[in-house]
């Protein structure tokens, strides 16, 4: 797993959901299945409200890739909010008791706290902030990795949500979308939009030579599709290669059908986008061409996080 800052590759307010003061809780999907490892509680100084919290196994994977390195009996929980103001407090609930636990990345300076009974708090008080939150009954070990992880992302506040009613936007609304594969993009859409809350199952490809905005606080998953399902055009589950100056702005992706990104086109930005549950070897976070830059982003690969090239072949 990696954070990024910034990484420059030289090779050539709309609230939805609950909120508490600037505090933005986000809707849960219907139909989809809440953690059964970890529930998440947030307060900005009043009283703590549920934040749902996702879940994703390995299983499909290792069933799919026997030879592909994917594990079984892996789990990743993980849950999203955005803020402004005040500092958030983040309690976690977990499936087993505990005497210490730990915040990674370890600069934040956020500090982990026992509470009580199978409950800790984390006091989150910036945006942009990544985290793993880590317990003793499950470090890990130098030849076994954690099995039940726990994210937390905290996002800043959504500022040009796109008219939902324009032609050249594709928006997805909280709940769940099912794409049947990989969506081409033709010549009239300029923006991809996931709500908080929306739930994508697929994928998307660029045909055309004009930049192309993914934006949201939304999910694309991959995840009812198979390893190098042949339903998608290319190894990515988001291509971008034709067209350049893209923008993928603050979604998550999870549980890729191979790549997470792909964009060998010029002059490409990638911020506050997390990458998790890369189960099977192969599974590359940014392929990235000339002039492209990362930023505040959270990539959890399971081969080359970041692939900064010139040229490219498959």
């Amino acid at each position: 797993m990696m954070v990024t800052k910034t990484i420059l590759a030289l090779l050539i307010p709309i609230l939805v959901g609950q909120t508490s003061g600037n505090l933005n809780i986000y809707p849960a999907p219907e139909g989809i299945h809440a953690s059964d490892k970890f529930q998440v509680y947030l307060s900005q100084g009043g009283q703590p409200k549920s934040s749902f919290t996702y879940i994703t196994t390995s299983d499909k994977r290792a069933k799919e890739t026997p030879t592909a390195k994917a594990k079984r009996g892996r789990s990743v929980s993980w849950t999203s909010f955005s803020f402004s103001g005040g500092a958030v407090t983040v309690e976690i609930h977990t499936p087993q008791d505990f005497h210490n636990c730990i915040v990674r990345p370890q600069h934040y300076g956020y500090k982990c706290q026992r509470t009580g009974n199978k409950t800790a708090y984390v006091t989150v008080s910036s945006t942009s902030r990544m985290m793993s939150v880590e317990f003793d009954y499950d470090y890990g070990s130098s030849s076994e990795d954690i099995k039940d992880k726990m994210l937390i992302f905290a996002d800043p506040p959504e500022s040009n949500v796109p008219n939902e009613h324009d032609s050249s936007v594709l928006f997805y609304k909280a709940g769940v979308q099912k794409l049947n594969g990989q969506v081409h993009l033709n010549n009239s859409i300029k923006t991809i939009y996931l709500a908080p809350g929306a739930w994508v199952e697929g994928g998307f490809l660029t045909t055309a030579n004009h930049g192309v905005t993914f934006r949201g606080r939304g999910i694309l998953s991959a995840r009812s599709y198979k390893w190098k399902d042949d339903q998608f055009t290319t190894n990515a589950t988001l291509d971008v290669d034709k067209g350049g100056n893209h923008v993928i702005e603050g979604i998550v992706i999870v549980d890729p059908h191979h790549f997470f990104f792909r964009g060998r086109s010029s002059c490409n930005i990638i911020r506050n986008v997390k990458m998790i549950a890369p189960w099977a070897h192969n599974s590359d976070g940014v392929v990235l061409g000339r002039y492209g830059l990362v930023e505040d982003t959270f990539i959890w690969a399971n081969d080359d996080s970041l692939k900064v090239i010139r040229s490219y072949s498959v």
